[in-house]
């Protein structure tokens, strides 16, 4: 028995699969992996001032419906809490979704994270932050 494995990355909004040949057969099977996307620490102003996320700003492509996940951790990526969720659909062109939600902390994370990949294609991740109150007087 002879098996060779390939996973081929889809350059654009087509689903990823995966091609398995066993004994000159060969089998495609659709890829759903889940998107995930973490920022760095955020900041405005100085590490000494807290920040405020106020908006976030995702531009995609999808040829599937599927739900987004908006997360944040101010534990430096230990613990994610949810502070959004959104159902999108299939677009024909990029698209811009808004999620607005008042984050306030130091050292803030996000993360935008699905169940399914579908077929995506994520263009922009655009986190709006502010200055707020010094941590330390």
């Amino acid at each position: 028995m002879t098996a060779t494995m390939i996973v081929q990355e889809s350059a654009g909004l087509g689903q990823d699969i995966s091609i398995s040949v066993v004994d000159g057969v060969t089998f495609t099977t659709v890829v759903n992996s889940p998107i995930l996307l973490a920022t760095g620490q955020l900041a405005a102003g100085s590490v000494l001032d807290k920040s405020r996320v106020i908006e976030v700003q995702v531009e995609y492509e999808s040829n599937a419906a599927q739900t987004l996940l908006f997360e944040y951790s101010t534990d430096g990526g230990a613990s994610w809490a949810q502070f959004s969720t959104k159902t999108i659909g299939i677009t024909n062109g990029p698209t811009i979704l808004s999620v607005t939600k008042s984050i306030t902390g130091h050292g803030i994370q996000l993360r935008l994270r699905s169940v399914i990949l579908g077929a995506f294609r994520l263009l922009a991740f655009v986190p709006r932050v502010v200055q707020e109150a010094r941590v330390f007087p």
